[in-house]
């Protein structure tokens, strides 16, 4: 699956990427791939900004060891701009820069691969080019699992993207604080629960069994390594939290190593 500017997206609720064979008569084909839009940009914006703390290596890929020392005063300051632009800039204005240096990327079931436009590169960091330069080309090891025609995104190297959710850490706290006030008799019903630890009552009843949840998911969601789509919003509405914690792994699609 290639995907090449300008890039085939629907914009509704939920943005996607998908294979050009899915656009007409989707139902005739089963071998095709729909990639969440959101997933598959950090993947590409991440390997980008990695790129760009490896200067040594933007050096060598853009021939610049023989360039005077402005060029390289110039790509210093043309890398912070991009790197600020990337973390801090509105959507349309990271969207634009994508579009421009990125030539195409190409997806396979274990990888992605983002060629960059050298030319365009050299253009936005304000450097010179040299003749004959080679695309730049960005590989970010993944994992695809389908679903029917969607596909489930899973970065197989994500340390520079992995992040703890407090708000995740902080409602599992919640659930097992709650639980264990009633288990020892120190509230004796929902309402003075509610009072006890500051939550609306409906609030507690609706994270409390999530005191049950496997080992394996807390552990993960302690270090950061849970699924992009398990959220809080996405915990709160488990209902009911299946009580084997097999089936709870695999509703969460948590994998059993951390």
């Amino acid at each position: 699956m290639s995907i090449q500017p300008p890039y085939t997206v629907f914009e509704c609720s939920y943005r996607y990427y998908i294979s050009k064979r899915l656009m007409h008569e989707a139902h005739k084909h089963q071998d095709g791939w729909r990639l969440p839009a959101e997933t598959l940009e950090r993947v590409v914006i991440v390997s980008i900004q990695e790129l760009f703390k490896d200067q040594g290596r933007l050096v060598e890929e853009l021939q610049l060891g023989t360039q005077r020392v402005e060029a390289f005063r110039n790509l210093g300051s043309g890398v912070i701009r991009l790197k600020d632009l990337l973390v801090n800039g509105e959507h349309y204005a990271k969207r634009t820069l994508l579009q421009d240096i990125i030539e195409r990327i190409d997806i396979s079931p274990k990888a992605i691969t983002v060629t960059l436009d050298t030319g365009k590169l050299t253009e936005v960091l304000n450097i010179r080019s040299s003749e004959g330069i080679k695309p730049l080309i960005l590989t970010a090891p993944i994992q695809l699992q389908r679903r029917g025609v969607e596909a489930k995104l899973i970065i197989a190297n994500p340390r520079s993207d992995r992040k703890v959710d407090p708000d995740l850490c902080k409602l599992i706290a919640q659930a097992r604080c709650g639980f264990d006030l009633l288990a020892a008799g120190k509230s004796a019903n929902l309402d003075q629960l509610s009072a006890q630890i500051g939550l609306h009552r409906n609030t507690l009843s609706r994270i409390l069994p999530l005191a049950f949840l496997a080992p394996e998911i807390v552990g993960q969601i302690i270090v950061g390594k849970q699924p992009p789509e398990l959220t809080v919003k996405t915990l709160k509405a488990l209902n009911p939290l299946p009580f084997c914690w097999k089936e709870q792994q695999k509703l969460l699609e948590i994998q059993t190593q951390i």
